[in-house]
């Protein structure tokens, strides 16, 4: 279940639906740009996770040892371990000259190198690994960096005005009354999240608009969880399509009527001015007249308007670059020369084990052997035993 303390409240202010559709129309129009990029990075995905099975022929099946190289997996595992074997470190120029700016500028590197710890501490993964494994292998990795005063930090405004009317008594000290006030309201941030949220995307699920000046659209479709979904944005589900709440079954038969699929696609839009947030069920996609229901669209302030791109907060690097404006080609992984040669090399060493197999262990054969009782020709009947007609024998033809 989601923590009351942590689920995000839905927008209260009216949604524009024009305004919504026009944003899944730029949405549908980026997944068709991007089709080749997925379909590379879904054989990517097979090759490093060996889920390409060497072609057999039909009568060599049942006897055929299967053979998968993880030769793949092994490339990018290592150059990935080579890049992250130091943490990152983080550079920051000085603003102002002499030894008070250069001070500043070690304080904020510090601060940064801290900061990005804390977060993956307390997401629990590590980050920047995930990050270079993704640059390394499909040669594209984006960073997502939101701040949590929407969530988590919600409720320090109405806390801290509370403790200053409990404090506002003549009677009290001014000195002692501003102690108590420092000391609670650091006690009440201690027991928060960090104030900040980096996590590490898949490629797959991430497209964008670039224009001259940077990014001027983004966004992500993505999978999400069922249940917490739903109540974390008040909405139900009817069948198989996310509806409002007052149109939705009771759970128990949306529990049934779910079955085995327990996730739901979440597109999280971004323009220079508003995010927005739709909710698809297993009945729901962009090609179809539902396209979903729009659960959240809020003003944010990632946006420059004078330039009407992103400054946030997706963070995207690319691998080998390229001059190529097709998204499948513009950032290049380590795998991407190699990709047709690796299943290749599983069917050849499936064909090798299957050689090694056939000729490897001797067959028994009766074989019909000499009449007479007499040793071999040419060999001492003293270093040969007597071999009688019909005896079972190795022979390895």
């Amino acid at each position: 279940m989601v923590d009351k303390t942590l689920r995000a409240a839905p927008s209260r202010t009216p949604i524009d639906e024009r305004a919504v559709q026009e944003t899944l129309d730029v949405v549908q129009q980026l997944r068709s740009d991007y089709a080749e990029r997925d379909k590379l990075y879904e054989e990517i995905d097979k090759v490093v996770y060996n889920q390409i099975a060497p072609e057999i022929p039909e009568a060599y099946k049942k006897q055929a040892a299967e053979t998968r190289l993880g030769l793949a997996g092994h490339m990018v595992n290592t150059i990935t371990s080579a890049l992250c074997k130091n943490p990152p470190k983080s550079h920051f120029a000085p603003v102002a000259r002499g030894l008070v700016g250069q001070e500043n500028a070690t304080t904020r590197e510090r601060y940064f190198d801290a900061s990005f710890l804390r977060q993956e501490d307390e997401a629990d993964q590590e980050l920047y690994r995930q990050f270079m494994y993704n640059l390394v292998a499909k040669g594209e990795a984006i960073f997502k960096t939101l701040e949590r005063t929407k969530v988590a930090w919600s409720g320090y405004s109405a806390y801290s005005k509370k403790l200053l009317e409990s404090l506002d008594d003549p009677a009290l000290e001014q000195e002692w009354r501003d102690k108590t006030y420092d000391a609670r309201t650091e006690e009440w941030k201690r027991g928060q999240p960090y104030p900040i949220r980096t996590e590490s995307l898949l490629p797959e699920t991430f497209y964008c608009l670039k224009g001259a000046d940077g990014i001027t659209f983004a966004c992500e479709v993505k999978q999400v969880p069922y249940f917490d979904t739903l109540e974390r944005y008040g909405v139900g589900m009817k069948g198989d399509r996310v509806v409002p709440a007052g149109m939705a079954q009771p759970r128990t038969q949306a529990e049934r009527a779910a079955g085995t699929a327990r996730m739901l696609t979440m597109i999280e839009a971004w323009d220079p001015k508003y995010v927005t947030y739709v909710l698809q069920g297993p009945g729901q996609s962009l090609e179809k007249t539902d396209r979903g229901v729009c659960v959240k669209r809020i003003r944010h302030k990632y946006g420059n308007l004078g330039l009407g791109t992103l400054r946030g907060p997706y963070f995207q690097a690319r691998g080998v670059t390229t001059a190529s404006r097709l998204p499948e080609y513009a950032g290049l992984g380590v795998l991407f020369g190699w990709l047709d040669l690796f299943p290749l090399l599983n069917a050849y060493m499936t064909m090798e084990s299957q050689i090694a197999f056939f000729y490897g262990f001797p067959s028994w054969k009766r074989r019909m052997l000499s009449t007479s009782w007499s040793p071999a020709p040419s060999i001492p009947s003293t270093s040969r035993p007597w071999v009688r007609r019909g005896a079972w024998s190795w022979c390895t033809t």
